[in-house]
C-alpha cells in the first residue's frame, strides 16, 4: 500500500474543506499540474537514470491520481500529457529539450 503523504499537505486539506463544504460546488473536473526543478543543477538525479526511474508520473502520478480521486471521487476518464523538459549545462552552453505526447483513457 501506498502511503499518499500528499493528502495531509495544508494546502491540500484545505481545499479539501472547501470541497466537503459545498462552497466550490459539484466538481465535474480536476487538473493536475506538476511542476518541479529537479533537473536545474548539473550534478546526477536518480530521477533522470533510466535504469532507477521512470519519470515523474512513475515517480510522481500515483499522488496525483489519489488527490484527483480525493477530491473528485472515481475517474470516468482520464486525458493526460506527458512532457520531459530537461536543461543542461554542457560546455558553457545551455542546452534545451523537450518530449511529450497526449494520452487518453476511457
Amino acid at each position: 500500500m501506498t502511503y499518499f503523504s500528499w493528502r495531509w499537505m495544508p494546502h491540500y486539506q484545505y481545499m479539501r474543506r472547501f470541497l466537503d463544504e459545498g462552497y466550490v460546488g459539484r466538481e465535474f473536473q480536476c487538473l493536475m499540474r506538476f511542476t518541479v526543478g529537479f533537473g536545474r543543477t548539473p550534478r546526477y538525479s536518480w530521477r533522470f537514470d533510466g535504469q532507477r526511474s521512470n519519470g515523474a508520473l512513475a515517480d510522481l502520478g500515483a499522488h496525483m491520481i489519489d488527490l484527483a480521486r480525493w477530491f473528485v471521487g472515481d475517474i470516468a476518464r482520464v486525458m493526460a500529457h506527458t512532457a520531459v523538459y530537461v536543461q543542461q549545462v554542457i560546455e558553457g552552453a545551455i542546452e534545451a529539450s523537450r518530449q511529450g505526447r497526449w494520452v487518453a483513457l476511457e
